[in-house]
């Protein structure tokens, strides 16, 4: 590169040289002032010259150091702190959040275990603990869609030898609050994004539940299964996990369509901001795809290196869960999987993800999406 750039100066002063002319020293004495003003004038155009061979050398210079740098990464024009952290405070009231982190203790018991749900709330850069439920663990918690509330299972039944006491409650972030969800005996709810509505898992079938009036509506013929309900984010139709292929359903629990063989990755988050695509998840190809709700038309997704699964959207990026734990980080790409890009990395203390999700402050639109 060096080669090059002292080459081209090389040849422009050369060329400068070529353009100056030798005058006879009486004709320079017998011009007077035009000799002299035509003087001033060469040296000005000498140093304009100069002028522009030193432009050259510099933006020669600048593109071979920006060239020597690893290609820059273009940020979704929202995005997490590089890297969340967890600090040491806990609350029942940290405030409106951004994302929300449940971890798990590989080394505790399978049934009677901790899972600390971590909450990164807005503006700040480190995650604060948020209080549990009395001395009752806590079996799943997902973010609201605004960031005010979580939405998470109480298990009672893993404390005591007597029955198995579940149920389902909202914690409001900005107070503390508790809301019971009335009649909620299940399995891993889902809160719409309107925070009315709440979808419940039970052995047959799902029952959704109107937090104001109590209203109960039941969608049959489903599997039980955690992160199989999805909220489209307008709250108007749910997805839940049927026989052999996924249901979509009103806020009435009318079914209105049926995507065969194919099942939402991780609840509602599957469901990308506007909400024209779906993540999927094939289990007899054991492959994740990607949905256009309106044609239906499925796009095949590409695993980044080192990736474990698709997490949901940062606006219309992907986001992916990379790394073992102790080391697992947030990546997007594009809507195949391809163009994979940093967007922060979790400093979980190397306790493993069981389950991330974020609010609306994280789901803007993606620059270069």
């Amino acid at each position: 590169m060096s080669t090059d750039v002292e080459g081209d100066v090389r040849a422009a002063l050369h060329e400068i040289a070529d353009d100056a002319r030798a005058a006879p020293l009486m004709q320079r004495l017998e011009a007077g002032r035009t000799a002299a003003r035509a003087g001033r004038a060469g040296r000005w155009t000498v140093v304009a010259v100069a002028a522009s061979v030193v432009a050259l050398v510099l933006a020669a210079v600048s593109l071979s150091v920006l060239r020597s740098d690893e290609p820059p990464v273009v940020e979704p024009t929202v995005h997490p702190p590089k890297v969340i952290r967890l600090a040491d405070a806990e609350s029942p009231r940290p405030g409106r959040s951004s994302l929300l982190l449940v971890l798990a203790d590989p080394a505790a018991e399978r049934f009677v275990h901790e899972k600390p749900a971590y909450l990164l709330p807005v503006g700040s850069q480190a995650a604060t603990r948020l209080t549990e439920s009395g001395v009752n663990p806590t079996w799943t918690e997902h973010l609201s869609l605004d960031g005010t509330r979580v939405i998470r299972e109480v298990n009672q039944g893993a404390l005591e030898a007597s029955g198995d006491q579940k149920w389902m409650e909202v914690v409001d972030l900005r107070t503390g609050g508790l809301t019971r969800v009335p009649g909620s005996v299940g399995y891993c709810p889902a809160l719409s994004p309107d925070n009315r509505l709440v979808a419940v898992n039970r052995d047959r079938d799902v029952a959704i539940i109107d937090l104001v009036s109590g209203t109960r509506r039941i969608v049959d013929q489903v599997i039980d299964y955690c992160g199989g309900l999805a909220w489209t984010p307008d709250s108007t139709r749910l997805v839940v996990h049927g026989q052999n292929a996924s249901l979509v359903v009103d806020r009435q629990g009318r079914r209105l369509a049926r995507i065969p063989r194919a099942y939402p990755v991780n609840g509602s988050m599957s469901w990308s901001p506007d909400g024209s695509r779906l993540l999927l998840y094939q289990p007899e190809a054991g492959r994740f795809v990607s949905q256009d709700d309106a044609s239906g038309t499925l796009t095949r997704l590409h695993r980044p290196a080192g990736a474990l699964r698709p997490v949901g959207w940062a606006g219309s990026r992907i986001v992916w869960l990379v790394g073992p734990a102790g080391e697992q980080r947030l990546v997007t790409t594009d809507q195949s999987g391809h163009d994979p890009r940093p967007w922060t990395r979790l400093d979980t203390d190397s306790m493993p993800i069981e389950a991330i999700s974020w609010s609306t402050a994280l789901r803007g639109t993606a620059a270069g999406g």
